[in-house]
């Protein structure tokens, strides 16, 4: 008689009998309830009714209830037993949800190492009724197991199952599986990705993989570093195989990667990469500092003749000095040339390489030093590479 409906398994159940007769309603005697024919109990009848409460409920299933009534005198009237019809009773596995967690040194994003224990944690909870999950739960990478645990209850009212593993160097998917007993339904947590590294390393992600560049609206794409594993160092950015006076821009020009654990938060660094074309790539050559030195030398002597005027060889002096400045000028202003040099970088497509390298900072200083990966490895102690398609317009 309730639940109305069909109850969940372990959910409390009250059975109702109604004993009637021709003669009047009984008063008195008992009316044994069984369940597949084995005797739950008994509830005495009153007023022609008699009830049993089971307070664990039944298991997961179809159930065939019975009422045997043992009749029974009542004043001038004496009731006769009877056995009802069977009742088909359904009742309704419980519904479960999990939530799986791995409890990993790093995160943003979660990492750890090879040397490191990983615990695995899962919580199971009835959504419905009152449901006592038993079993195991099952930690699986794709189709692979690693591992599982037994549910044990908590103060929560919830149900927990955990396992503490190694992991091999990897990236890993993994979720928590309950497969479920015969009163409670199985479920699937959400998946779990973390990467576990040997050592130390950041990861390079790039989010774009060719550049359109013109004069007017030089292209770009953005970089994402992150931290593996405890990684803390700065990322040299560099670019090879560009054409003729293209050059690329990073923004930050030498980013800083930082591990993020429970106590320090750090996001990883967004690195923009700009490639500008028609860049004046001129620098100051051997030449030119010959003119500037001879100008200088120049200046210098004219100084002196003009101080000692009255020394003999000034007017030589002053001569050289003059014959030097002038020359100067004239070498660093092409006299009597033009210059009409045109930087220009020449249209097309082509691949450009990108390299990113670092090494870590040195563990208990300053974090204006850094320190190689291992004491045999030599800068950089990490170094990645990918292409990007460059097309000039």
């Amino acid at each position: 008689s309730a639940p109305s409906g069909s109850p969940y398994a372990g959910e409390a159940v009250q059975l109702k009998a109604t004993v009637s007769s021709d003669s009047g309603t009984p008063n008195g005697g008992t009316v044994r309830f069984s369940v597949d024919g084995a005797s739950v109990g008994k509830g005495t009848v009153s007023n022609g009714v008699a009830t049993l409460a089971l307070a664990s409920g039944l298991t997961a299933g179809t159930h065939s209830v019975m009422g045997v009534y043992s009749g029974a005198p009542d004043g001038s009237t004496i009731y006769g037993g009877s056995t009802s019809s069977a009742l088909s009773l359904k009742v309704t596995e419980v519904p479960t949800t999990i939530v799986f967690t791995a409890s990993t040194t790093y995160s943003n994003p979660s990492s750890d190492l090879t040397s490191n224990s990983i615990t695995f944690t899962a919580t199971v909870t009835p959504t419905e009724g009152s449901g006592i999950p038993t079993g195991t739960v099952s930690f699986m990478n794709g189709s692979t197991t690693i591992g599982s645990g037994t549910l044990a209850p908590t103060s929560a009212g919830t149900y927990v199952a955990t396992y503490s593993t190694k992991l091999d160097a990897g990236s890993y998917n993994v979720t928590a599986v309950y497969s479920g007993d015969s009163s409670n339904t199985g479920a699937t947590s959400s998946a779990s990705s973390f990467t576990i590294v040997s050592q130390a390393a950041f990861k390079l992600v790039q989010n774009g993989s060719s550049i359109t560049s013109s004069a007017s609206s030089p292209g770009s794409i953005t970089l994402t570093l992150s931290s593996l594993g405890g990684w803390n160092g700065p990322v040299d950015l560099t670019c090879s195989g560009l054409p003729t006076y293209a050059k690329c821009v990073f923004s930050p020009p030498q980013p800083g990667v930082m591990a993020s654990t429970s106590s320090s938060t750090y996001a990883p660094v967004t690195v923009t990469m700009q490639i500008t074309i028609d860049n004046d790539t001129r620098t100051t050559t051997h030449a030119g500092l010959f003119w500037w030195l001879g100008g200088v030398t120049g200046l210098l002597l004219f100084c002196a003749s003009r101080r000692f005027s009255k020394v003999r060889g000034s007017f030589l002096a002053t001569a050289l000095a003059l014959l030097l400045a002038g020359g100067s000028f004239c070498g660093l202003t092409a006299c009597g040339s033009s210059n009409t040099t045109s930087f220009v970088t020449p249209t097309g497509t082509s691949t450009i390489t990108v390299t990113a390298a670092g090494d870590q900072f040195k563990s208990g200083t300053t974090k204006n030093e850094t320190q190689t990966c291992s004491t045999t490895s030599t800068y950089p102690c990490q170094s990645t590479s990918f292409q990007v398609a460059l097309t000039v317009k």
